[in-house]
């Protein structure tokens, strides 16, 4: 192929692969890499440096080289991805670095970027970073690289800019096509690529393109031919091949590169002058005059050096960058020292001012730059160099008649300061006023009144958008204005009787469905929720702790009576002290107290009660003491005798089972369900429960003897840790105050030990006391031991059965067997607070919420942590009426779940009121104002916060805050949890089982809390209750069909996976929660012994190590084991840090290797993945499997919706299938329909007998038709069993269902019929009559209900899930299985979902089991670490709007300045935040000014309407709701919707909204317009039109506008905080300091020059300073970015909006998506052309309709507001808010899902970065209910036809786009 044929090559690779792409927007760390390795190309990112407009470095007509700026953005570069926790190497690639240098065929712009690359390179390999380089992807070095360290993708570069000047085009296709492959061989080596270029940095997150690898396909060879003709013209166009070339010659004598950074240049000089030995004149006075400059810069600090660029003489520039500057170059390639830990002294901005004062100076050198450099420089020159003075004159002599040619000046204008706004609000103005902040400010009057209005509505002059203040009363406002629906807004009240009712029985049907899930939920040793019922205190708080904490009437208010505690039969009421225990003492979970000892020193019974003073003489009993004392003991002595009986008769039962399989049964149901031995019986109960227990030891023992298969080892193993577990759960009968064991009884169980081989345990057993009365059993005890009559023993006592011996040290067999029944607590202990014994952390818990102190619990999934939050709710209910605790949850799964569980526990009557209610954007249940315990998620409650007519009255009855899954703060936009953090003055609970960096994360919330006035603590605990136990499922090429549940033996296809045997070549370090079991550790050590002799493994030897508990006959506890596991790590941690541990003979891997599978990860289970048949195929043998092996219920976890749906339905069509053919052979199944049809063939003769009979009776009891009916239910004939039968069901043998549960197969037939009005896919139930059910957001409500429901109770036991289910959703599994890989399978998201198998109280073990995932991404996954917490920095201007607003409307509610007081007194208002306390005021300030100039404000802080309403009720789409204001305002909104055309008008509206909100984007590097065209077979226009210029110029004022605002904040802050501020000469992530001593010629010319032409530069970064930049900025970006080091200012908190009109503005294009789909309703082109994810689709187009709800309820409150008469507090013309709802209000529809003619949005989120699935709400509710707002609306008198119109367009867009939108979804 010809070199001109390159191009063709380029275009053939993007239509056959790169196009088909599609790289997705998303943030490569928090949602992908987190803490795991991903490698940084060094190339690229130089590449990506260089390529940056500001940095002088290659540019044309300047002989700038402004290496000091490139090192500092590199430096920030880095630094950015190590702040936000990224771990990552940096590699560097030899054949890539032509593509680094560029394509320009200009030699000095190739030579500058070659020289930079070279340095820059050399530099980074000197930061903190592991670098490598490799010579190509085909380097051995780079394939061991990728072998040992697997990282999870490249961020590299995916595409090259052309040089608009001297570019050259067929080598920027070379570039490209080498990019292109690039990316594509990374792909094949099975990493993802993200690009650098297009990184965008945002609070926590890293967003950028990232590329999948959608499949491997081979190149053409035409095009690989294309690639080596590629590689030789770039390589032609690099300045620096004779550089190498040179270096190669040389190096096998002497290295060329300079010893030490300092002698640089003058190496340099040196071999350019061997290079060049007829070096004329005006180049040795050019090589003079660099010597010199270099030795200035040694003197020069950063200031002076930042100079505008130097107007050179046209002939010396071209001199100097056609011929002298490229030569020199490439002599300073050669001599680049290998070491560069500091900048190097090259600036060729100074050594072109050098140049130009030289030249144009008639004076001599030394009196130009001062004598002792010039000493110095000539030195160098005559001494080491050998070379005579230098004449300057033939350089003079070529300025003479030239013109200059000197670079754009625009970069250096100065930036003016302004004063602001006077801001004289209360309470802010206190605290953004000196000396806190100092900026100047000057009178309104002197602005010329009030900032000028924007808008120009044609002629009008009274437009109702006019911004006016309102009155607000002295309380403040008592009632909010109407709010959109999303956030919280009524729906219309019914206007009538019909829809009264309607409503009502929607009401009912809510109460149902929370009323059937709750009767699913239970405790947790799995019995079912009772109610407890609290009775009221009749005490209220009121306002009397406005603003305080948790403390009713703030700290150190007086005590409070709580609800009463039992101390005897009658109540007592009390008062305790908070910090006290015992405060919760009542009938439902008191513990029996011992004689004596309850109540008599006042503590109730709780913890620390005492019986009184011992010895005390007690009182005489009364004689109705006595009297009832003696009945009472009649009464024991009567149930006892009851109980004797009632077990003597079951006796007799049992010994007439022949079978001891049917016997034991029976008794395990009578000790599972018999209320007569549970713990309320009381001793009587207890003494039956420990005979039952000991005859089921009994009835095992002989079960054991009479099996024929008994001395088989799992059998054995299995019997003994049976008998085991029931001989240890004896010793509770025995226990102190018990005594319930006679000598009888402990002789039988101690004869149990010894023939086990427990001989030295006995005593776990003790000896019955003297008082304890022994009694004969009623039975015969097996008899273990017997005396010999004949044989060598006669007379002796010989054991009847030695094979019942475990026949090895206990010690070994414990490990071995019996880990999982180990006793599990640590240092658990009896706390009357609570029902079970908590453990020492749990107590800690419950100590700091006595005390009313903020906790952070961080504890496994099953560690225990669920009863801290009932905890706290019970201590809010009992101590006032009115006291609020709110649970705040991140799903609307986990919300309605917990509302069901607190409606199942508590009750409490408060006359009218609700105890509950739960709230989320489109669910509302029970009025949220009046309850005392509200569940919401954490949108809701920070809008609720925020909100003015909730500071007075609702805000301070707050007393505590639960954050379930607190770690999801750094994943939800936006700062909402933040937020709530801030403002929230109560007590905090944090829960979560997954916070990366606890310790840090709670250090920033210990913060927050102790300025709210609250002590805070971190309770961690790091084990789970139950282990974790992995399996891989090896796909089966030819998988066996199913012939039925019950015969099915499990294959050898599910594989276990030892936690030791993940680790890998390179590793390092065990993640901190690897956890062993018992028996790993056991596998681990015999491992580890059979490779190592070392003393330190020796040690180790369990029967060693556990030596004095074995001695002491102490059963091994979890608590043991951990401590040897964490023994065995630290020997391996050691091995794994040795030089050659990566070595296949290393120590360390000749364990790894003994208890690795050996057929885990072999080629032909790993190819099977790749193909779609077999990954389908094997998913019913996969359940079968757990069926057979009692490891269901079950739930496989995927992350996309659609594949979730497919994998039921495979599941489905096999299961029917496989019935299918077993039906046609099998016996059983024709039996059965022979029978039925039988059956049915007698029906009429069986209708005749049965009228017969009934003929015959002469007695009539009853009419006839009685007589018939009841005639006609007899049938005693055989086939009557048939029914019932329906041959046409599901047959039991197919289906994964329960059938042994409350719910019947009649119910679930009810329960389906209900869900066919949903039009879900009748597949789905399909499957649930088979036991199979799909869940995820996208269904309909009451199907995930019952799906929750029927999973909970055990029926459905197969349940396949979005990540819906990993948050917290109470669905108990035996196992979870990760069911296909995806980039949404990190570390978090897999031990979220991880942990829902082995729940505490259900099993003792729980599986996890990778299915369809190749071995290494499995290893990879159960390696990965938890990322560290980072948040998202709350305080933007909208936020800052919502501040002001709340102070002013509430009227200043203590509540509400006592938040925003504590908010400015923090450090940071968010963890990792680089952002001070000084600065967030500095930042306050300015948003105020910019709202102030916005017209949202005035200078008193008064909100101004109706800007304020429609930002606030837009917040959550910020930035672009100030953006679309700014369009309002300037009239450009009025002039589209009062167009001709409402059509055309609809279209314009619709092309602006989908410009600025929900954006999408589609690479411009990816997407080829002329290939898309060429394919593109939808109605979708994909790339979204540019505006009309009167749009963008509108926008550009707007974004200027901001700009210019908080560029004056950091000038501002910049000056006022110099003397706290470093100097800026620090670099931001070495953080090495660029000091220089002072200059010794501050006098000379040249210094006194740099000193007047210097560029003011006080905010923008001293090292950006040097390329010539100021304080002026293009654009916010470019403010955030080089901003001086100290002030950090965050580009998503300004309000700017870019607008992308440039074509080379960015490398990103706005997905036209809304617009697209507005314009042709459909959904499957938004999929197939504009890209979207369909599991991102609806989420998208939703987030668009809360737009426009909030739009049109603006606008039309705008309307009607006059209507009202101008009411000073907002009306409910519209509807109520949710501080407005009565306590009779009729609640929303919590069903919603069952109505069509409501709107009801759902809530609203950023979507900027969707992950792959995310509960936010539900489609079949939110869709099913789209209309637009009420059409009954006409257009006020008061309102102009002008605004009425835009109300309009915008109405009839709303109307159009939720028609649309909810067809789709119907």
């Amino acid at each position: 192929m010809a070199s001109s044929s390159i191009s063709a090559a380029l275009k053939q690779l993007n239509v056959d692969w790169f196009t088909h792409i599609r790289p997705r927007w998303v943030d490569i760390l928090g949602s992908y890499a987190g803490k795991e390795l991903f490698l940084v190309d060094g190339d690229a990112l130089i590449q990506y440096v260089l390529d940056d407009d500001l940095i002088g470095i290659g540019r044309s007509n300047s002989c700038d080289w402004q290496i000091l700026h490139a090192i500092y953005t590199v430096e920030s570069f880095l630094e950015d991805l190590k702040k936000r926790g990224a771990v990552f190497d940096i590699v560097f690639f030899t054949a890539n670095r032509p593509l680094a240098i560029g394509t320009s065929s200009n030699s000095w712009i190739s030579s500058s970027r070659a020289l930079a690359h070279k340095v820059l390179k050399a530099y980074i390999e000197n930061l903190e970073f592991d670098v490598h380089e490799f010579e190509d992807l085909d380097d051995k070095e780079w394939k061991d690289y990728l072998f040992f360290n697997k990282p999870l993708f490249v961020l590299g570069s995916d595409h090259t800019n052309v040089e608009p000047a001297n570019a050259d085009e067929n080598a920027a296709a070379a570039a490209n096509l080498l990019h292109r492959i690039f990316i594509k061989e990374m792909h094949d080596a099975g990493l993802l690529f993200a690009s650098v270029q297009e990184v965008d940095f945002r609070d926590s997150q890293a967003l950028t393109f990232l590329y999948d690898a959608k499949w491997r396909n081979t190149i053409d060879k035409s095009i690989e031919t294309a690639v080596e003709e590629a590689k030789a013209l770039l390589e032609s166009l690099n300045p620096e091949h004779s550089a190498e070339d040179s270096e190669d010659e040389e190096s096998d004598s002497e290295s060329t590169s300079s010893k030490t950074l300092a002698a640089w240049s003058l190496e340099a000089v040196r071999d350019y002058l061997t290079s060049h030995p007829s070096t004329p004149p005006t180049h040795q006075a050019l090589l003079f005059a660099f010597l010199t400059h270099s030795q200035l810069l040694q003197t020069l600090d950063l200031p002076l050096r930042s100079q505008p660029s130097p107007s050179l003489p046209a002939k010396i520039l071209q001199l100097l960058t056609t011929d002298f500057l490229p030569a020199l170059f490439v002599s300073l390639q050669k001599t680049v020292p290998e070491e560069i830990e500091a900048p190097p002294s090259v600036d060729g901005r100074i050594y072109g001012i050098l140049l130009d004062a030289i030249l144009k100076s008639d004076q001599d050198i030394p009196v130009i730059i001062g004598d002792e450099p010039y000493k110095a420089v000539l030195e160098q020159w005559t001494s080491e160099l050998e070379l005579p003075p230098v004449d300057f004159g033939a350089l003079r002599q070529l300025c003479s008649g030239s013109s200059s040619a000197s670079a754009k000046e625009a970069a250096t204008a100065e930036f003016k300061e302004f004063a602001l706004y006077p801001f004289t609000a209360p309470v802010l103005s206190d605290i953004l006023s000196p000396p806190n902040v100092q900026v100047p400010t000057k009178a309104i009057d002197d602005f010329g009144g009030t900032p000028p209005p924007l808008q120009h509505f044609g002629s009008q002059s009274d437009s109702v958008f006019t911004p006016s203040k309102r009155n607000i009363p002295a309380g403040g406002l008592t009632r909010g204005p109407p709010l959109p629906k999303h956030l919280g807004g009524d729906p219309p009240k019914p206007k009538d009787k019909k829809g009264q009712l309607k409503a009502l029985k929607r009401n009912q049907r809510d109460m149902v469905h929370i009323d059937r899930q709750a009767g699913s939920l239970t405790g947790v040793k799995g019995a079912k929720l009772e109610a407890e019922v609290v009775p009221p205190t009749n005490v209220y708080i009121g306002t009397s702790a406005a603003g305080g904490g948790h403390a009713l009437g703030g700290v150190g208010s007086k005590e409070v009576s709580r609800a009463s505690t039992p101390l005897s039969e009658a109540s007592a009421v009390r008062h305790t002290p908070k910090g006290k225990k015992g405060s919760l003492l009542n009938p439902a979970n008191s513990v029996p107290s011992s004689p004596g000892g309850a109540g008599g020193g006042g503590a109730g019974g709780g913890k620390g009660a005492k019986g009184g003073k011992k010895g005390a003489k007690e009182p005489p009993m009364k004689s109705a003491d006595k009297l009832r004392a003696q009945i009472e003991a009649q009464k024991k002595v009567k149930v006892s005798s009851n109980s004797e009986s009632w077990w003597r008769n079951r006796l007799e039962e049992l010994k007439n089972i022949s079978e001891l399989s049917e016997r034991i049964e029976m008794l395990d149901l009578q000790l599972k369900n018999n209320k007569r031995m549970d713990d309320s019986s009381g001793p009587t109960g207890a003494a039956l429960a420990a005979n039952v227990w000991l005859y089921r030891i009994n009835c095992e023992c002989w079960h054991w003897v009479e099996n024929p298969r008994r001395n088989e080892k799992d059998i054995k193993d299995g019997y003994v840790v049976r008998i085991l577990k029931m001989v240890m759960g004896m010793k509770t009968y025995s226990a102190a105050g018990q005594n319930l064991l006679t000598p009888t009884m402990v002789k039988c169980l101690w004869s149990v030990l010894e023939v086990l081989g427990f001989d030295d345990y006995i005593q776990i057993i003790p000896k019955p006391t003297k008082e304890v009365v022994d009694k004969k059993l009623e039975w015969d005890f097996i008899k273990f031991y017997k005396k010999s009559k004949t044989g060598p023993h006669a007379g002796q006592t010989i054991n009847s059965y030695p094979w019942m011996a475990i026949g090895e040290d206990p010690v070994d067999w414990q490990l071995r067997v019996f880990g999982e029944h180990m006793d599990r607590s640590f240092d658990s202990q009896k706390d009357d607070r609570v029902k079970f014994e908590p453990d020492k952390w749990q107590r800690d818990v419950l100590d700091r919420l006595d005390a009313d102190e903020s906790v952070l619990v961080v504890a496994p999934t099953s560690a225990g942590k669920t009863f801290i939050s009932y905890y706290a709710m019970k201590q809010v209910l009992t101590e006032s009426d009115d006291g609020i605790l709110v649970y705040v949850a991140p799903t609307k799964a986990l919300v309605t779940q917990i509302a069901a569980e607190v409606y199942a526990r508590y009750r409490k009557d408060l006359k009218g009121r609700s105890c509950w209610a739960f709230l989320t954007a489109d669910i509302r249940m029970n009025n949220p104002q009046t309850c005392q315990i509200l569940i919401t998620v954490p949108e809701t409650l920070a809008f609720m916060l925020l909100s003015p007519d909730k500071a007075k009255l609702w805000t301070p009855k707050i007393k505590r805050i639960i954050l379930d899954e607190i770690h999801t703060l750094g994943t939800q936009p936006g700062g909402v949890w933040e937020q709530i953090l801030l403002l929230a003055r109560c007590p905090i609970i944090g829960l979560s089982a997954t916070v990366g960096d606890a310790i840090e994360f709670n250090e920033w919330l210990k913060s927050v809390q102790e300025t709210h006035g609250h002590k805070h603590t971190l309770v961690q605990h790091h084990h789970r209750y139950s282990h974790l136990r992995k399996f891989t499922y090896n796909i089966d090429p030819e998988p066996e069909p199913l012939d039925g549940l019950p015969t099915h033996k499990a294959g050898p296809q599910m594989r276990f996976l030892h936690p030791i045997s993940f680790l890998r070549p390179g590793i390092t370090e065990l993640p901190a929660d690897l956890a062993l079991e018992a028996r790993d550790c056991a596998t681990l050590y015999k491992a580890m012994s059979a490779h190592s002799k070392e003393p330190e493994v020796a040690k180790l030897k369990p029967t060693r190590f556990f030596k004095k508990l074995s001695e002491k006959g102490v059963f091994l506890q979890q608590k043991d084991v951990i401590h040897y596991e964490e023994e065995l790590k630290a020997v391996l941690t050691k091995w794994l840090k040795e030089e050659d541990a990566h070595e296949e003979t290393s120590t360390i891997q000749k364990v790894v290797k003994q208890i690795s599978d050996k057929e885990v990860g072999l080629p032909e289970p790993e190819e099977a993945l790749g193909k779609r048949e077999l990954f389908f195929g094997n998913l019913v043998n996969l359940l079968a499997d757990l069926h057979a092996n009692g490891d269901l219920p079950a739930i496989l976890f995927h992350f996309d919706r659609y594949h979730v749906e497919e994998v039921a339905k495979a599941i489905l069509e096999r299961l029917i299938h496989d019935e299918t053919e077993w039906r046609k052979h099998s016996p059983e199944w024709a039996k059965k329909v022979k029978g039925w049809e039988d059956w049915q063939a007698g029906a009429k003769e069986r209708e005749k007998a049965a009228q017969r009979a009934a003929l015959k009776k002469e007695k009539a009891e009853g009419d006839k038709m009685d007589r018939l009916q009841a005639s006609a239910t007899v049938d005693s004939s055989p086939l009557a069993i048939y029914a019932n039968f329906d041959p046409d069901a599901p047959s039991e043998e197919f289906c994964f269902i329960n059938w042994g549960t409350r719910y019947s197969a009649s119910e679930l037939e009810e329960d389906i019929k209900t869900l066919a009005w949903s039009e879900m896919p009748k597949f789905l139930l399909e499957a649930l009559r088979r036991g199979i059910a799909v869940h995820h957001s996208g269904l309909p409500k009451v199907y995930r209900v019952l799906v929750e429901t029927l999973f909970r109770i055990g029926f459905c036991r197969v349940v396949i899930s979005t990540e819906d289910l990993a948050l917290g959703v109470n669905m108990p599994a035996k196992a979870s299985i990760f069911c296909g890989d995806s980039p949404a399978l990190n570390a978090l998201m897999y031990r979220q979902c991880a942990g829902r198998a082995g729940r505490r109280g259900f099993d003792l073990l729980g599986k996890v089991i990778f299915y369809g995932i190749p071995y290494e991404r499995v290893k990879q996954v159960v390696l990965s670490r938890l990322p560290a917490l980072r948040g998202n920095y709350p305080l933007t201007p909208t936020l800052s709007l919502r501040l002001v607003t709340m102070l002013v409307n509430s009227g200043y509610a203590p509540s509400a300045t006592r938040a925003v007081g504590d908010l400015f007194k923090l450090d940071s208002l968010t963890i990792g935040s680089d952002i001070s306390r000084e600065q967030t005021l500095f930042n306050m300030r300015f948003a105020v000014e910019y709202l102030i100039r916005a017209r949202l404000i005035d200078s008193s802080g008064s909100p101004l309407y109706p800007w304020c309403n429609l930002a606030t009720f837009l917040y959550n789409a910020e930035p672009a709701n100030l953006a679309f204001l700014s369009l309002f305002r300037a009239g450009y909104i009025h002039k589209i919707c009062n167009g001709a055309d409402i059509i055309e008008a609809k279209q314009k509206l619709m092309h602006v909204l989908a410009f600025l909100f929900c954006r999408q984007y589609i690479s411009k590097t990816n997407f080829d317009k002329a290939i898309f065209a060429a394919n593109n077979r939808t109605p979708s226009k994909v790339i979204l039109p540019a505006l009309e210029k009167e749009a963008y110029d509108i926008l550009h004022e707007h974004n200027q506008e901001v700009l210019n605002v908080f560029t004056e904040c950091a000038v501002m802050y910049s000056l006022q905080q110099a003397d706290a501020l470093d100097a800026d000469s620090v670099l931001p992530l070495s953080k090495r300091t660029l000091d220089t001593p002072l200059s010794s010629s501050p006098s000379s010319a040249f210094f006194q020059r740099l000193n007047q032409s210097r560029v003011s530069s006080r905010s923008r970064s001293a090292f950006v300073a040097t390329s010539g930049h100021g304080d002026v900025y293009a654009d916010v970006d470019e403010l955030t970015r080089t901003v001086r080091g100290g002030v950090h200012l965050t580009k998503h908190v300004l309000p700017t909006v870019e607008t992308f009109e440039s074509a080379d503005q960015s490398g990103r294009y706005i997905n036209a998506y809304l617009w697209d789909f507005y314009n042709h309703g459909q959904e499957s082109p938004m999929s197939q052309a504009n890209g979207i994810p369909r599991g991102h689709v609806w989420y998208l187009l939703r987030e668009f309709s809360i737009v426009l709800d909030s739009i049109v309820t603006g606008i039309k409150e705008v309307m009607v507001r006059d209507a009202r008469g101008h009411d000073d507090e907002f009306g409910s013309v519209i509807g109520e808010s949710v501080a407005g709802g009565g306590a009779g209000a009729i609640q929303d529809d919590w069903a919603a899902d069952l109505e069509k003619d409501e709107v009801v949005i759902a809530p609203s989120a950023r979507v900027q970065n969707i992950p792959l699935e995310k509960e936010k709400g539900d489609e079949a509710e939110a869709t099913a209910l789209l209309t637009s707002s009420d059409p009954e609306l006409v257009r006020p008198e008061h309102v102009p036809i002008q605004d009425w119109k835009v109300y309009d367009v915008f109405y009839q867009l709303q109307k159009d786009f939720n028609e649309k939108f909810k067809q789709i979804w119907a």
